[in-house]
């Protein structure tokens, strides 16, 4: 029998009930930008947690309906050692809260916390990318390389018949070799 989120999902009729949670490097990129977003979901009957660093926006969050899990993390690391612990902090949490879909929000937000649902999982996902920054900036090697690893990624990965990517940018999803 399918989870009444999965039958009655977002890319199909509005969901009555389930878990959504959010994937976010810090809590004042979530208040600033996706505040509604959450209170929306609240207003159709979800329960929603946002992941999150941790600073200054816990009651802003909270002031939505959703409920705020503290992640602390180094943002700008690429140790693979700090990665994985990341990847299985969020996995821990996935198993514990059992979303029904995981919205990740930005570039390391989609590669950790998709890569942590779909090793929990949990196949509804919604990858929002905000923009490329130094992927679509840098047009030597360095950015064509980092570029052919996240399309790699997004595409082998990540990709899935229950997940949904979102673009801020219209030129994006074909910089990342996707099919707008």
């Amino acid at each position: 029998s399918s989870s009444p989120c999965l039958s009655n999902s977002p890319w199909g009729e509005p969901m009555a009930e389930g878990k959504l949670l959010f994937v976010v490097t810090e809590d004042w990129f979530f208040a600033s930008h996706f505040l509604p977003m959450a209170r929306a979901a609240r207003e159709m009957g979800l329960d929603v947690v946002v992941v999150a660093r941790e600073r200054a926006h816990r009651a802003a969050i909270e002031g939505t309906g959703a409920r705020l899990v503290a992640l602390e993390a180094e943002r700008k690391s690429l140790s693979p050692k700090l990665i994985w612990r990341q990847v299985a902090a969020l996995v821990a949490i996935m198993k514990r809260e059992r979303p029904d879909i995981v919205h990740c929000i930005a570039l390391r937000s989609i590669a950790l916390g998709g890569l942590a649902a779909r090793i929990a999982g949990i196949e509804g996902r919604v990858l929002a990318l905000t923009g490329l920054g130094f992927l679509g900036a840098n047009r030597g090697l360095a950015g064509e390389m980092a570029r052919l690893v996240v399309r790699f990624g997004m595409r082998q990965a990540l990709d899935g018949p229950r997940t949904r990517f979102l673009f801020e940018n219209t030129d994006d999803p074909a910089m990342l070799g996707l099919d707008p």
